[in-house]
């Protein structure tokens, strides 16, 4: 009713309450999830894409256990207070921090990807004036679809599996997703006068979207710092990082080739960077070259390219967060990149076909 309201006299304010309405659907309590608002986008000039609705039935179990994770989610916007040019503003966990849904019907437009269906996506993703809180969904049949293919990536690449690479990928999404509400947003004021959304145009995503995946190690490493993960999950989640990286790494030539962009330009980054500071590096074993991933290198330069882009962010330095983006990926070996690509095999790319019937 109150998005009816708002397209009916389009006034501002409406729009405001019908946001607020929506995000606080998230703190229902019943087991059906119903969400109605506009959706995640990269169109060019970052303008929303049409509304969404989404309705399914909330996974009330790991949304409780995800809810101990939301003062760590504060703590990590308060960290920024070096930043320049950035001041952390106040993270309101209002609507609930995870959002866990068995999505039933989709109906509108949702960004999907070529390899693989979307698994989660934030809200809001732009500024309502006095509205509090967001919403971070993770859709839980997509997510059923990824540890099998990560397990089997890893044994065909790494030296070692992570041990907890299934409880890791059930909870990282929403990490990621609670990433993109940290740090300078959108209408940020860059120095220049100009706001951040549109001194990024399109290539806001590609900036964006690492940020929001290296933000799971962040949150991991500060629940380590906190003393309620342990020192033994802490590196075997951090190898689970790079892991989850590597297994939707999309390959050099599709940067060449300019169809590696947001979150796949994001992967390619993140990998990048990580063979740069040497979390990741090539090793010999028994049954051949393999990549060994080093979790306390992975947690620091995990750390380093999160508060890199982060700044790039807030100063408004598109062409040199490129520049910075295009060294790193360019320099990954060739050998390497092959390695990773031969890991994907027959790796099949799926999609979900959901309905109420």
């Amino acid at each position: 009713r109150a998005w009816a309201q708002h397209c009916r006299t389009g006034d501002p304010r409406d729009e405001a309450r019908a946001a607020q309405a929506a995000i606080d659907a998230g703190e229902s309590p019943g087991m059906l999830r119903v969400h109605l608002g506009p959706s995640e986008s990269y169109w060019p000039d970052n303008t929303k894409f049409p509304y969404l609705l989404q309705a399914g039935v909330s996974d009330k179990a790991l949304k409780s256990e995800m809810e101990d994770w939301k003062s760590t989610h504060a703590r990590l916007e308060a960290s920024l207070s070096d930043i320049p040019h950035y001041t952390p503003r106040p993270v309101k966990t209002r609507g609930g921090f995870a959002d866990p849904v068995f999505m039933a019907v989709t109906g509108g437009y949702a960004e999907s990807f070529y390899a693989r269906e979307f698994k989660g996506l934030n809200y809001p993703n732009y500024p309502y004036t006095g509205v509090e809180g967001s919403n971070r969904f993770q859709l839980q049949e997509s997510m059923a679809q990824v540890p099998g293919q990560a397990r089997k990536m890893a044994a065909l690449l790494l030296d070692k599996v992570p041990n907890q690479l299934d409880s890791f990928l059930n909870m990282s999404t929403i990490f990621h997703e609670s990433g993109h509400l940290l740090g300078p947003q959108r209408s940020h004021v860059t120095p220049s006068g100009t706001p951040m959304g549109v001194v990024f145009g399109s290539h806001w995503g590609w900036a964006e979207e690492p940020k929001a995946d290296l933000t799971v190690a962040e949150m991991i490493s500060q629940r380590a710092q906190e003393g309620k993960i342990s020192q033994t999950d802490r590196r075997d989640y951090m190898e689970c990082v790079a892991t989850e990286i590597l297994s939707y790494y999309s390959g050099k030539q599709g940067y060449k080739d300019g169809e590696a962009t947001d979150h796949y330009y994001g992967f390619l980054l993140q990998i990048g960077y990580y063979l740069q500071t040497g979390a990741v590096t090539k090793v010999e074993t028994p049954e051949g070259p393999r990549l060994h991933l080093d979790p306390d290198k992975i947690q620091t330069a995990s750390t380093e390219l999160w508060r890199k882009l982060i700044t790039f962010e807030s100063l408004g330095q598109k062409e040199e967060f490129l520049a910075f983006g295009n060294a790193v990926i360019e320099a990954i070996p060739e050998e390497v990149d092959g390695m990773i690509m031969a890991s994907h095999g027959d790796s099949r790319p799926y999609f979900i076909q959901r309905s109420l019937d």
